[in-house]
């Protein structure tokens, strides 16, 4: 089974009665088959299966899934955690940006990143954005150019509304905190 977006609904159904047994197990780094005369707690997963539902057909699909879970006939869901990626971007909000950001007496020159949780656009571009702060920070401008990612649904009054995302934007201030330059930077 493939893994489902975040905004496409599904069902989850956990049997914590029901285990499926690991096929191998790693110690000390060599991969071992499990033998079935081990308890299966120690070697095995809870029994864990997930279904689409669409809006269209919800009562229908529900009860196909009930019926499938209690016939014994769905498979195995196996789900490993989403890998994170090393990023030196400081995420912010509309509560803590003025203070992270506009009020910060560290902070003089910053680029911020705009982004919508259900746009693939950033998605791909957050992983670019990312890879260059860690380059910005390899290069020593880490401190100088602070890099943050802010979602579009935040409503900040400094930055202005905005009708598409990503949107890079480079902020710069005076000593007393004003922002005196705030333009757009071409996505990469």
């Amino acid at each position: 089974m493939h893994e489902f977006p975040d905004v496409i609904p599904f069902v989850t159904i956990i049997d914590p009665k029901r285990r499926v047994g690991l096929k191998s197990q790693r110690i000390k780094n060599e991969l071992i088959p499990v033998k079935s005369t081990r308890p299966l707690e120690e070697g095995s997963y809870i029994f864990k299966t997930r279904k689409l539902i669409m809006f269209n057909k919800i009562q229908e699909d529900l009860q196909k899934l009930i019926d499938e879970f209690l016939d014994d006939d769905l498979q195995m869901f196996y789900q490993t955690e989403k890998l994170r990626q090393a990023t030196r971007v400081k995420e912010v909000c509309a509560e803590n940006f003025e203070k992270e950001v506009v009020k910060n007496n560290d902070v003089r020159n910053f680029i911020v990143e705009i982004f919508k949780h259900d746009c693939p656009s950033c998605a791909f571009n957050g992983k670019v954005f990312n890879a260059f702060s860690r380059k910005v920070e390899k290069h020593g401008y880490g401190a100088d150019l602070p890099l943050f990612r802010l979602s579009i649904d935040n409503k900040i009054p400094f930055l202005g509304n905005f009708g598409y995302s990503p949107i890079y934007m480079f902020v710069k201030k005076d000593a007393d905190n004003n922002i005196t330059e705030c333009f757009t930077l071409d996505p990469p």
